[in-house]
C-alpha cells in the first residue's frame, strides 16, 4: 500500500446566510461550476443545535465538495477510490480550492474571518521499529516506555506563528497531530480491507480566531494559503530528517 492522503480542505469562516438554499442559489451555482462537473445537493448542518438545510456541489470523477454552510465554506478533496488517486498533491489542491473559493467570493460578494488548510495524511512504515523509534525521537519517554514498543501513542504540538507578506499581517495558528494510527482501511468495494500501523499526520493551519473582523476578501487566499504551503514543508521536512521517513507526499 502507497501514502494515502484521506482529505484535503480550505475553508473560510463568515456569515453565510444569504447564500440560501432555493432554486435561484442551485441556479446560479449551476452556471458557475458545471462547467468543473459539480452538481448542486443539499445537506444537513447542525447550527444552534437544530439541523439546518444547506446547499452543496458535489463532483464525483474526483472526490471534491464544496458545502456552504451557515458559518463557513469548505472546499473538500477526499481520498477517491474510484480512480486511485491516493496522493493529490497540496499545491495542485490549493491551487484549484483558490480557484473555487474566488469564484465563490465574488458572485455572493461575500468576506471572512477566519481561513483554514486541513490536511489528513498516512504514511506508510513498513518496518514498526521505526515508529517506536519517531515516538522516542519526539518524546522523553517514562523508563516504564524505553525498552517496549509503544502500541498507540498520539502527539499534538499547537504553534502560534506571526505572518507579515507585503503589508499582509495576520497570526497564524499551526497545528500538527503525529500518530500511530492502527485499524482497517477499504480503499474501494472491490478492494478489501486492509490493517494499518502507520504514521499519520495532520496539519490544521488557520488563522487565530479572537478576531472576528470580516477582514478577509479574495485578495487575502494567496498570501494565507501560500504561507499555509510553507510550513507544512518548513515542518514536513524538519519532520523527514528527524524520523528517516520520505514525507514528500504531503508537501
Amino acid at each position: 500500500m502507497k501514502n494515502l492522503t484521506f482529505v484535503l480542505r480550505a475553508s473560510i469562516f463568515g456569515d453565510f446566510s444569504k447564500i440560501k438554499v432555493n432554486p435561484e442559489t442551485s441556479i446560479k451555482l449551476t452556471s458557475l461550476f458545471s462547467q468543473y462537473g459539480f452538481i448542486p445537493s443539499i445537506y444537513q448542518e447542525i447550527y444552534l443545535n437544530e439541523l439546518q438545510k444547506r446547499q452543496q456541489l458535489l463532483e464525483f470523477d474526483q472526490g471534491w465538495n464544496i458545502k456552504f454552510g451557515i458559518n463557513r465554506i469548505d472546499v473538500e478533496k477526499t481520498l477517491n477510490p474510484k480512480n486511485r488517486e491516493l496522493n493529490y498533491r497540496l499545491p495542485d489542491f490549493i491551487g484549484t480550492a483558490m480557484k473555487y473559493l474566488n469564484i465563490i467570493i465574488a458572485e455572493f460578494d461575500i468576506m471572512a474571518n477566519r481561513l483554514a488548510l486541513f490536511s489528513d495524511n498516512l504514511i506508510v512504515i513498513s518496518e514498526k521499529k521505526v515508529l517506536d523509534d519517531i515516538y522516542r525521537n519526539l518524546t522523553n519517554p517514562l523508563d516504564a516506555y524505553r525498552d517496549v514498543s509503544v502500541s498507540e501513542w498520539n502527539l499534538r504540538s499547537v504553534t502560534r506563528k506571526t505572518v507579515k507578506d507585503n503589508g499582509w499581517e495576520e497570526i497564524f495558528n499551526v497545528i500538527v497531530d503525529v500518530s500511530r494510527s492502527k485499524g482497517t482501511i477499504q480503499l474501494g468495494e472491490d478492494i478489501p480491507e486492509e490493517s494499518i500501523d502507520d504514521l499519520r499526520i495532520y496539519f490544521d493551519i488557520n488563522t487565530v480566531p479572537e478576531s472576528d473582523s470580516l477582514r478577509f476578501d479574495a485578495s487575502s487566499l494567496e498570501p494565507f494559503f501560500s504561507n499555509a504551503l510553507r510550513f507544512v514543508g518548513e515542518i514536513s521536512l524538519q519532520m523527514e530528517g528527524r524520523f528517516n521517513v520520505n514525507l514528500s507526499s504531503i508537501r
